[in-house]
């Protein structure tokens, strides 16, 4: 946990397109497969990244998650820690905009 809020707080990129794509997240399926869900994300963000470098970030990514579906204690912490997050709380707000709208690399779920 520590380590991923540290990578956000000084990594606005994956910050932004976590709040972006995570507001998405159905917690019904998140409780009935965390890992399921959590692969849902990241094809979604994947289908939004304009480069290919950053796409290939997010294959790695859902390859770990892969491995992660044989440890249920692991999918139990993801699970209940996402099930407590406040989507609201999430979602990219108008002090975020500005960072977000002067990203080239990246579709973004907000209007200019």
């Amino acid at each position: 946990r520590d380590l991923l809020c540290l990578h956000f707080e000084f990594d606005n990129a994956y910050r932004f397109r976590f709040q972006d794509t995570f507001v998405e997240l159905d917690k019904f399926n998140l409780a009935k497969n965390p890992i399921k869900e959590f692969l849902r994300l990241l094809d979604i963000m994947s289908s939004k990244e304009k480069r290919v470098e950053v796409k290939d970030t997010w294959h790695l990514t859902k390859l770990m998650f892969e491995f992660l579906k044989y440890d249920k204690e692991i999918r139990e912490i993801l699970k209940n820690a996402f099930l407590r997050l406040n989507l609201e709380k999430c979602k990219i707000n108008e002090y975020d905009m500005p960072y977000c709208l002067g990203r080239k690399d990246y579709n973004f779920n907000i209007k200019k």
